[in-house]
């Protein structure tokens, strides 16, 4: 054979095999269980690699998803650097079985997403959460959070189902995180953490929807139904009541009527309340330490005044610079700058809001108007009375209090 042919042989073998080649490297990559001969026939964004001869996910601990058609992390397996970085050509990451995700708090391993799945008996999956009233083995499984061997999922203690919202809404005084999960006109309080009615509304008693709060001369007696639960408009203001189906003031002789916002407002030291904005104006709710009682008394730079209100007053001692500023009840009057008994031989009782004359003060009425320890005495039915130490057992100090003998 001439040394011609052998060159035209040897050209003919190198450009088939250049051919094969080029026609082996542009096949596309070859999916799950395909046959291969090394990794690059399998395709890397599914995270396959060759392995005896088939395309395989890369780890142990992934699993091929047909739905996905890629291999996902196994349930409780790392989600994060997977496989290092032998493979720099793969997805910036990889996604974790249905139904799960990568969780950071368990330290990078896929878990089941709560909100809407709960892990399998055998840990191997995620199955979707259960409906209202389907049958369950424990809470876990249900959409509702709770479960019962004869009901299936239903509501915790103090919800109910909304069948329109399809879930379990809370009545006033259940256990909240949020709005959403309190029943219809009601909130979630953030301090204590319990459906409380929204502004304008309000419960008769825990447990029962949150009805329009009626206001002062509003019919009443009907009744409100929302979903499975009905709740009366009897007024749902705890200082009025439904009187022949009117809402009329609870306690009419211990509340002023304020015709603004058609309310009843407690007056002080009288009516029982239960928030500052059922007092009167310049007045805050209080509980008294001793009986327990709850009633409104007056701010700092209120007194109280005859018709049971609170007044901007300003009691003994207080700067002023008219006598109208002092308290009338006392009364007191401006002296040299300050709220004072008019007479200097007066002294100012912070218990009884008066004056009691001091030793030797004229003009008494009775012991009462008297300072302590000291009587009124008048001598003479044509003298005025006049304060004295109680004899032999007090006597008077130099300030003209009494004292102990």
């Amino acid at each position: 054979m001439s040394r011609v042919v052998v060159v035209l042989l040897l050209l003919l073998s190198t450009l088939l095999r250049g051919e094969e080649n080029s026609s082996s490297s542009s096949s596309p990559p070859r999916g799950y269980g395909d046959p291969c001969t090394c990794d690059r026939d399998c395709d890397l964004n599914q995270w396959l690699t060759c392995q005896e001869g088939r395309c395989l996910c890369l780890a142990p601990s992934l699993k091929f998803d047909h739905h996905r058609t890629s291999c996902v992390v196994r349930l409780g397996q790392k989600c994060f650097e997977v496989v290092g970085g032998q493979y720099p050509n793969r997805p910036p990451f990889i996604r974790c079985v249905e139904g799960a995700f990568c969780s950071i708090s368990v330290g990078g391993l896929c878990a089941c997403n709560t909100y809407g799945y709960y892990e399998s008996q055998d840990g191997t999956r995620c199955e979707p959460r259960k409906e209202f009233g389907s049958k369950c083995e424990n809470p876990l499984e249900c959409k509702t959070d709770a479960c019962s061997l004869e009901d299936g999922c239903t509501c915790r203690e103090g919800q109910y189902y909304d069948f329109e919202r399809e879930k379990c809404l809370g009545l006033v005084g259940a256990f909240c995180f949020m709005d959403t999960e309190c029943t219809l006109n009601a909130i979630c309080n953030d301090v204590e953490a319990k459906c409380v009615c929204g502004p304008g509304f309000s419960s008769s008693t825990p447990g029962q929807p949150c009805a329009p709060q009626l206001r002062l001369g509003d019919p009443c007696g009907g009744s409100l139904t929302t979903n499975s639960t009905t709740a009366a408009t009897n007024c749902n203001n705890p200082s009025l009541s439904c009187i022949q189906n009117r809402c009329e003031c609870r306690y009419p002789n211990h509340q002023i009527v304020d015709t603004t916002t058609a309310s009843c407002l407690s007056m002080v030291r009288s009516a029982p309340c239960s928030s500052d904005a059922l007092c009167v104006s310049g007045a805050k709710c209080v509980q008294d330490a001793a009986t327990g009682f709850s009633e409104c008394r007056c701010s700092p730079g209120h007194l109280e005044v005859g018709d049971g209100s609170c007044q901007p007053f300003k009691t003994w001692g207080d700067v002023c610079t008219s006598a109208e500023e002092c308290d009338p009840i006392t009364p007191l009057v401006c002296k040299d700058g300050h709220c004072d008994c008019p007479d200097s031989l007066a002294t100012f009782d912070s218990e009884r809001r008066t004056c009691r004359g001091l030793h030797g003060f004229r003009g008494c009425a009775n012991d009462e108007s008297c300072t302590q320890f000291a009587t009124c005495v008048q001598s003479n039915a044509k003298l005025p009375a006049k304060c004295f130490c109680q004899t032999p057992s007090y006597k008077p100090n130099r300030d003209r209090t009494c004292v102990p003998a």
